[in-house]
């Protein structure tokens, strides 16, 4: 498990899967030794729900969660590094 703490920096969006699995999307910026970074998070079941009735851009965040890592060539052919966070757990401050 790992925690980011940050502020949510596009509105949540929500939706509802086949199954009728809610599902909570946003995005977090986060600083750390001076350098700042990006996270997609996504919420599933009641933690989705109470974070798209408590959540809005701007809040200040942590989610507890597993991440997950992606490569992707940037136009410069560097490679870069997306995070994507499966959230279990979240406490808004």
């Amino acid at each position: 498990m790992v925690s980011i703490t940050g502020l949510i920096a596009t509105d949540p969006t929500a939706r509802i899967m086949k199954g009728g699995t809610l599902i909570v999307q946003f995005c977090i910026t986060t600083e750390e030794d001076g350098d700042s970074g990006w996270t997609q998070v996504v919420m599933f079941r009641k933690v989705a729900e109470r974070a798209a009735a408590v959540l809005r851009r701007g809040s200040h965040i942590t989610v507890e969660g597993i991440l997950k890592l992606s490569p992707w060539v940037d136009k410069d052919n560097i490679t870069r590094w997306s995070k994507r966070m499966i959230a279990i757990h979240m406490e808004v401050s």
